[in-house]
């Protein structure tokens, strides 16, 4: 009886050690890139519910609606049909959702359960003179094996029902990264995308882009869900700030099926903690900033107003350096990490940084920082057709503060 208590008490413990011990399954992520015009994403995924990471590196506005073949129809009439823009009839695939619209630089994850077959990705948004972005190379046939992600489906901290013809969050969205379920009820097709409302980026101008799909536009997208079949639900997983915000249905967002809110600033400061703003203009001499500033905190605001992407990077440079060591050093590293030689110079500057996030057309980003006395150096850092902005323009800014 001794020896058979023992072994029961050594498998309650390694039963309950298990059970304590083993790791919570995690997502299964797919990292996927849009660009002008292509699909950078793996041939072979596995099964069951799959994060795509989506991140648009291009200058255009790009999405990407997933298809699956059904048994109904061959591989081969399946790519013959969208290639030529004769799509099958819908009894023969399954829209299947997937990313939604996102402007240049924007980056977002959505959340779909795929079962196993032959799928593409495509984006079918139009350039100025017409021709739809698939027609140019957007178009990624991928497939999902019978291997399991093994992931569990996401844990939504908000809900969007999507029915004829309105968009009803369960509550008020936050500050904040946050994963939001969508859930379609309708009998049609439906899709939401998430606009930040800016003087530019309004409603409408979202809405006249959704007239036609048509590029340029100044309205800026950050993500959204792609058409589902009814019943099914998919997950949208982005980091909102504080602003003005819109979702809109491409097909019904003129009929109704949109939805406005705000994200209020919250307030963390102390009373005694003055934190002055100042505002970027890129186009502006020292992008519009004072050659000097006392020491204190600082909100530097990135007002894009032109048609260009730009990235603002912030260095604090080493004592009795000036800012021509800066550009000179900057220089040398961009022709250094172009050519792909060793980069065998000591920098002006400190290993201090603050950046932005790339900052699309007609909208901002901002960054707080606490400023002592020494100089400091302001860069922009996207790097575009012509390579790094800070080599071709001026693109350069410096502030003394002491």
């Amino acid at each position: 009886m001794k020896r058979i208590y023992v072994v029961l008490t050594l498998f309650s413990i390694i039963m309950a050690f298990s059970s304590h011990g083993a790791p919570a399954p995690k997502p299964y992520v797919v990292n996927m890139q849009t660009y002008d015009f292509g699909f950078k994403m793996p041939k072979k995924i596995k099964s069951g519910w799959v994060t795509f990471d989506l991140k648009n590196i291009g200058q255009k506005t790009h999405y990407a609606l997933l298809l699956k073949k059904t048994d109904t129809v061959s591989l081969e009439a399946f790519k013959e049909g969208i290639e030529n823009l004769d799509m099958p009839g819908f009894e023969d695939v399954i829209e299947l959702g997937g990313p939604g619209m996102h402007s240049s630089g924007k980056q977002s994850q959505t959340t779909v359960k795929l079962d196993p077959g032959h799928y593409a990705a495509f984006c079918a948004i139009k350039t100025k003179d017409g021709q739809m972005h698939i027609k140019l190379g957007m178009l990624e046939y991928f497939e999902v094996t019978d291997t399991p992600s093994n992931a569990p489906e996401p844990k939504a901290d908000n809900r969007v029902v999507l029915d004829e013809y309105a968009m009803t969050p369960d509550k008020a969205f936050i500050q904040g990264k946050q994963t939001i379920a969508f859930h379609h009820k309708g009998s049609s097709l439906m899709d939401g995308h998430l606009v930040k409302i800016t003087e530019q980026s309004t409603l409408e101008s979202a809405m006249t882009f959704m007239d036609t799909i048509a590029d340029p536009t100044p309205a800026i997208f950050l993500g959204g869900v792609e058409q589902l079949p009814k019943g099914q639900t998919s997950y949208l997983t982005l980091d909102l700030s504080p602003g003005d915000y819109a979702w809109l249905s491409h097909e019904y967002g003129r009929w109704g099926m949109r939805h406005k809110f705000s994200i209020p600033v919250k307030s963390s400061q102390s009373q005694n903690e003055r934190v002055e703003i100042l505002h970027l203009h890129m186009d502006d001499a020292n992008f519009g900033l004072p050659d000097k500033l006392e020491p204190g905190r600082y909100k530097f605001v990135l007002d894009n107003q032109t048609n260009e992407t730009h990235k603002l990077t912030v260095r604090r440079m080493k004592s009795g350096k000036t800012k021509q060591d800066f550009i000179d050093d900057y220089r040398y590293w961009a022709k250094k990490v172009q050519a792909g030689e060793p980069i065998d110079r000591t920098p002006s500057f400190k290993w201090f940084k603050v950046e932005t996030d790339v900052v699309s057309p007609y909208d901002n980003d901002s960054i707080t920082v606490s400023l002592e006395d020494g100089l400091y150096t302001f860069i922009c850092m996207y790097q575009g057709e012509q390579g790094f902005h800070f080599m071709n323009r001026n693109s350069f800014a410096a502030i003394t503060v002491q």
